[in-house]
């Protein structure tokens, strides 16, 4: 079955929050819940990404646009089974398109000192300080 990514609203998140949730159930201290999936930011349901096998997510990026025009990438996830297959990969590179297509002059992020593996996908990707929410340009 092939992974379609498409744009999020927030009909379809509202919807499925609990499977959105279920995504990153298996990581040890993931913290986001209902409420951080469905709150409102800026240009959140322009920017935000969804990857759906058949109706069900198995990965996301939510993004909003800061007020200096940066978008910033607040939480991507693949769900277990379906990591470093480049999924991942695609969604980011998804991501930035969308970001440049709505005139986003880069996209940031920030990364947990301790999380290895995103700080070496992230870098893998163009993103160099991870802890200050630089990011890479999108134009």
């Amino acid at each position: 079955m092939s992974i379609v990514i498409c744009p999020l609203d927030r009909e379809q998140l509202a919807a499925q929050v609990d499977r959105f949730i279920a995504v990153a159930s298996d990581l040890p201290g993931e913290y986001w819940s209902a409420k951080h999936f469905l709150v409102d930011l800026p240009d959140k349901w322009v920017l935000s990404l969804a990857a759906w096998n058949e109706e069900k997510p198995v990965g996301y990026a939510i993004l909003s646009r800061r007020p200096s025009g940066v978008a910033h990438l607040h939480h991507l996830m693949v769900e277990a089974g379906r990591r470093n297959y480049g999924l991942g990969s695609r969604l980011l590179a998804d991501a930035i398109e969308r970001c440049r297509q709505n005139h986003c002059s880069e996209m940031s992020l920030k990364v947990a000192t301790s999380n290895i593996d995103a700080q070496r996908f992230y870098k893998r990707h163009g993103f160099n300080d991870l802890e200050r929410a630089q990011g890479v340009p999108c134009v």
